[in-house]
């Protein structure tokens, strides 16, 4: 199975406020220079709260706690689990197989920045391409493009056999921007649920089907 982050709320902070108090706070608490830092609501909402769309920025936390997880379930420990992670901005990363990510967020956002700003880190790789290249090549390898979205079809779990991508955002909150031309769009539940319970309710699933569990 394939899992891919959407949308995801990693970015950098503008370079139009990289000398933002807030921004050179951030700066010092983390050890990082001002190109160098990640959008985070947590610190920048004074600049942020006026931005269109808010939801979509500053959480590198959501990819942070869905990561670990995925990334510590008994699918990925079987290697039966490949994960990518697409920006609001557009870019496109890979997630190595047998990574295991820091827990602490500090060791964290310094990974994060190194990938954001075009860098090859040992576990977490930028991609040369776009989602919709990226979609098409798999579609090619005959995998199955699944969107989950509260406002997709109600269906059992038989849509997790076979060879499937499965597309989940990782945003605070606000619709989907990219069209992704799915082959389904999927609800697993009635309302907006934590991009991580999402992945863990895939994922288990999956192991299930598969026998793991």
């Amino acid at each position: 199975m394939r899992l891919l982050l959407v949308e995801s709320a990693l970015a950098l902070v503008p370079k139009e406020h990289r000398d933002h108090p807030a921004v050179r706070n951030w700066c010092k608490r983390f050890g990082r220079k001002p190109h160098e830092a990640v959008l985070d609501v947590n610190y920048h909402f004074q600049f942020m709260r006026e931005w269109e769309h808010p939801g979509k920025w500053g959480r590198p936390d959501i990819v942070h706690y869905t990561l670990l997880y995925a990334l510590e379930s008994p699918l990925a420990k079987r290697g039966l689990l490949d994960v990518y992670v697409h920006t609001v901005e557009g870019k496109v990363f890979h997630v190595e197989k047998g990574t295991r990510l820091p827990r602490g967020y500090s060791r964290f956002i310094g990974i994060v920045s190194q990938v954001l700003r075009g860098m090859d880190t040992p576990r977490i790789h930028p991609l040369n391409t776009n989602i919709h290249d990226l979609l098409d090549k798999w579609r090619e390898e005959s995998y199955t493009i699944v969107l989950l979205s509260e406002e997709g079809e109600k269906r059992d779990w038989d849509w997790l056999k076979g060879k499937v991508a499965v597309l989940v955002g990782a945003f605070a909150g606000g619709p989907f921007v990219e069209e992704y031309g799915e082959d389904l769009r999927v609800s697993i539940w009635d309302e907006p649920l934590n991009t991580w319970n999402v992945v863990g309710e895939v994922i288990a699933s999956r192991e299930r089907i598969l026998g793991l569990l």
